[in-house]
């Protein structure tokens, strides 16, 4: 829906492909990208002053000691809709393994506490925690874990169900067990994992791939960014090169001293917004 509102733009042009890598020329100061296209249309160079980043982050997955259960990719998870398809079998015992303590964690055992309710009655929950739910908290003016805590309509549902003193009598108890682990990928938590047909991971996001960028041929490795204004990093700035949204996220500082990554669209705008600006 975002794209389509950009390519209506007049001043907006929009390719399509997947754009390789990236060369900065220091004169007359200009990158040059090589876009490799799946349309009929030749690959192609474009040239432009700056270039700003947002490829976006994927769940993280990490090895898990015990191969067999299924992984079940979050995104599909989070959707109720895609849940169904994808657990399609209504009648078969389902044992889905869900870990982490996050929001989309939360989200991720709401969604298949309902299809336990409704349709499956044969699945089960295994929930792999290693530490004590979060919440965001209202202060006065800010909100103390804005970015990392419970909020709204998953924050409602931890608390009247999978805290330690509600789990137990909550109808959650009932189609759901609470393992705790504090690393998953250790040995002892292959007898849990073994009894599980599906596994979804709700850890937290990893940065996606980005083009290779170079500067006059040479290529820059480990590239990084100021959290602060957007600058891409590889020991100095990169000339001209920019990140934004939540692969490169602003970091914010609440006023008890806590830092976090500010995360979620709004926050992108308003961090784009406020930097963008005095991005040559």
């Amino acid at each position: 829906m975002l794209t389509d509102g950009l390519r209506r733009l007049p001043n907006v042009e929009a390719h399509v492909g997947n754009m390789a890598e990236a060369d900065f020329q220091p004169s007359p100061a200009f990158w040059s990208m090589r876009l490799y296209s799946r349309n009929p249309e030749p690959n192609r160079k474009l040239y432009s002053w700056n270039i700003i980043m947002c490829t976006g982050s994927s769940p993280t997955r990490i090895s898990l000691p015990y191969s067999s259960p299924t992984i079940l990719d979050l995104d599909a998870v989070l959707d109720r809709q895609k849940l169904r398809t994808v657990l399609s079998r209504t009648d078969e015992k389902l044992v889905v393994g869900v870990v982490g303590t996050s929001h989309s964690a939360i989200v991720a055992i709401m969604n298949l506490y309902d299809l336990a309710t409704r349709t499956h009655p044969r699945l089960h929950i295994k929930w792999f925690v290693r530490g004590r739910l979060t919440y965001a908290v209202e202060m006065d003016g800010w909100i103390l874990r804005d970015n990392t805590g419970l909020k709204g309509a998953s924050a409602e549902f931890a608390r009247e169900n999978l805290e330690d003193e509600k789990l137990a009598d909550s109808p959650v108890g009932k189609v759901l067990t609470k393992v705790e682990c504090l690393d998953i990928r250790d040995v002892s938590m292959k007898p849990h994992l073994s009894s599980c047909t599906h596994v979804v991971q709700a850890i937290g996001f990893t940065r996606d791939p980005i083009p290779q960028l170079a500067i006059d041929g040479r290529v820059l490795n480990g590239i990084t960014h100021d959290p602060i204004n957007g600058i891409l990093l590889n020991h100095a700035a990169v000339p001209q090169a920019y990140g934004a949204g939540i692969a490169f996220p602003e970091r914010v500082t609440d006023p008890a001293g806590n830092t976090e990554s500010a995360v979620g669209l709004w926050k992108f705008i308003k961090y784009l917004q406020r930097v963008a600006p005095s991005w040559r």
